[in-house]
């Protein structure tokens, strides 16, 4: 798996290196943002989405450093929602999205890594990505949207526990989703239960064909994202875009008109669901930090439950090199 994604997701990753004079999407200015707010409750975020909406494409982009800690994702949404024109092209109404931000948030758990701030982390990296491959030439609105989109819910509800833990402990979860990537069911029942509710349902202004299109994308994006699907997914991706391009020297990008469009969407997303490996060196210590203390985490409790401790969970043995990229 580590071959990989070095092979598929690094190449995809080390954009923050390529030249910005060829990159023609015109993004909305931050004025737009004032009129969004104002049909919004959200109290004086104008200054923090001010600062965020000026970082959000540099890869040194750092959520944890965000001066209003606790509403960090939703400044960092509010922003790259208002750059795409999602308020206008979707009739996006404000006070769900915030109510929705609030309700997804609420169930993030308070977990070292798999966090709030994860997601706003993926939120930006798939921006960042989006905008750099200058993917609207590629994609349709609605898929751009479903990618986001599926950033911010990337592991929500998440326990802090593989899944591999929750199946052998016949956690609840476990149980409600016989033992199929419980964490990624997990985490799309938990959203569109919640998109259900009128009060929180941000898609009342797609048209019912974008609605369908949508849903199928993001439980595809958020179901590749497990460790059974990995392979695969890399694996397609490798044979049918990079090693092709490798072949006949082309760039990568070349073959996506040949290639299926939502495996490479897939492999977008998994280069973002990595994507904190690849940050500067100082903002991928604090996630590795993060990860590592979540990893140990699980491992104290597989001792205690007298189960073999999984790779890299033993606090004991630390071995942060060992489980990174």
């Amino acid at each position: 798996n580590v071959t990989g994604v070095q092979t598929c997701a690094l190449p995809i990753l080390s954009l923050h290196d390529s030249n910005e004079e060829n990159i023609t999407y015109k993004f909305k200015s931050y004025e737009t943002s004032l009129s969004v707010l104002q049909e919004s409750n959200v109290k004086d975020i104008d200054q923090d989405l001010l600062e965020v909406y000026k970082s959000l494409e540099f890869w040194k982009f750092d959520i944890i450093s965000i001066e209003s800690f606790s509403r960090s994702l939703f400044v960092t949404t509010f922003g790259i929602f208002i750059k795409w024109g999602f308020f206008e092209k979707f009739k996006l109404r404000p006070q769900r999205l915030v109510n929705f931000l609030t309700k997804i948030q609420q169930s993030y758990y308070p977990n070292a890594f798999h966090n709030f701030l994860y997601a706003g982390s993926c939120l930006q990296a798939c921006h960042f990505i989006i905008y750099k491959l200058q993917l609207h030439k590629f994609l349709d609105e609605v898929d751009i949207f479903s990618l986001l989109f599926a950033s911010i819910i990337i592991s929500v509800g998440h326990p802090g526990l593989t899944n591999n833990f929750l199946v052998k402990t016949s956690n609840h979860l476990a149980i409600r989703y016989n033992d199929q990537d419980v964490l990624e069911n997990h985490h799309l029942a938990t959203t569109f239960d919640l998109l259900s509710i009128s009060a929180f349902d941000i898609l009342s202004g797609l048209t019912v064909l974008q609605k369908k299109q949508f849903r199928e994308n993001v439980i595809f994006l958020i179901l590749g994202t497990s460790r059974n699907r990995f392979c695969e997914v890399l694996s397609n991706f490798s044979t049918a875009v990079v090693l092709k391009a490798k072949t006949k020297k082309q760039n990568i990008l070349k073959n996506l008109q040949k290639f299926q469009k939502k495996p490479f969407m897939r492999m977008i997303f998994i280069a973002v669901q990595h994507s904190y490996v690849a940050r500067p060196k100082e903002v991928y210590l604090k996630w590795a930090d993060r990860l590592a203390h979540e990893f140990y985490r699980q491992g104290d409790k597989e001792k205690h439950v007298l189960m073999k401790i999984s790779p890299f969970m033993d606090r004991t043995r630390p071995s942060i090199n060992a489980f990174q990229i």
